[in-house]
């Protein structure tokens, strides 16, 4: 049985860049498919966002360590913070209804969060980090939102969940907000 052998040799030189075109093709690919669902994107002050500014697209890396997110925004998307060590503290408005997947992800520095009463979907691993410096989550919300599959893996459940008062029954008995060691009424 003679099989055929494929090689890369006849590339030559070009060879090493392959990785680097597979990634920014696949990089363009993605992009492109958020640029038509997004529409139109709008920088203020380097943080992106779609044009109605209602969607945080995107938080730069480098950019300051304390954020308060503009109160037109309702939806916090893929990824908008991903990798922003350096953030320590974020303020969400009661205006965001959604944080997307990993959000949050990687934000190593970031130590306490508050979730307004007004968020009602999370996406997987919003806050997911090995190491997540997240030791306080207080969520505003009476009652437990029931989509968070998978929304706080990577984050030590030794981590304080704070929740409203008359409402630690309804979260120590929901699926996911039931795996934090610590759940207190505020």
């Amino acid at each position: 049985m003679n099989k055929k052998r494929t090689s890369l040799a006849g590339l030559g030189k070009y060879a090493l860049y392959l990785p680097f075109f597979a990634a920014l093709l696949l990089t363009a690919d993605a992009l492109g498919q958020q640029y038509e669902t997004m529409q139109a994107i709008f920088s203020v002050d380097d943080v992106l966002f779609n044009k109605d500014r209602t969607t945080l697209v995107a938080y730069p890396n480098k950019k300051a360590s304390q954020y308060v997110i503009p109160s037109s925004v309702t939806s916090i998307r893929n990824s908008a913070f991903y990798g922003c060590s350096g953030l320590t503290s974020i303020t969400i408005p009661s205006s965001v209804t959604s944080i997307e997947t990993g959000a949050f992800q990687y934000c190593s520095s970031l130590t306490s969060i508050t979730i307004p009463s007004s968020v009602t979907s999370f996406g997987q691993s919003v806050f997911y980090h090995r190491n997540s410096g997240l030791s306080e989550i207080h969520c505003q919300q009476k009652v437990p939102v029931s989509n968070v599959d998978l929304s706080f893996s990577g984050v030590d459940k030794t981590c304080k969940l704070y929740v409203p008062k008359g409402s630690l029954d309804l979260y120590a008995k929901a699926k996911e907000w039931r795996e934090f060691a610590t759940i207190l009424e505020e």
